[in-house]
């Protein structure tokens, strides 16, 4: 599943999480960069809002706020990213499972 190696990606570049929260807790030390990433991240939102929207239409995702769904999703598995040391295999798998689910999606 395309999500689910998202998230294993998201997850196992921790010094990326860590800069990117850096820059976003300093807004007014790194002004030109903090635009950039809030663009970036809005721009994902907006895919994802999309996504949901089209999943919840046919009825594979559970119904709700698509944009904030999509937002949900995003701050899991971000803080997951920053906060889990441990990167075995079976643990960023059931992360990933658990991300899914804020979605609504049910990993096999």
């Amino acid at each position: 599943m395309a999500l689910q190696e998202q998230i294993k990606m998201v997850i196992g570049r921790r010094a990326f999480l860590r800069l990117i929260q850096q820059v976003l807790c300093h807004p007014e030390q790194f002004p030109e960069l903090t635009r950039k990433v809030m663009n970036c991240g809005e721009s994902f939102i907006n895919l994802l809002e999309s996504l949901i929207k089209k999943g919840q239409a046919i009825g594979e995702l559970d119904p709700g706020d698509a944009k904030m769904i999509g937002w949900a999703y995003f701050a899991f598995f971000n803080g997951a990213g920053l906060i889990f040391i441990d990167s075995n295999d079976d643990f960023v798998q059931l992360t990933a499972e658990y991300a899914l689910r804020t979605i609504g999606i049910r990993a096999p």
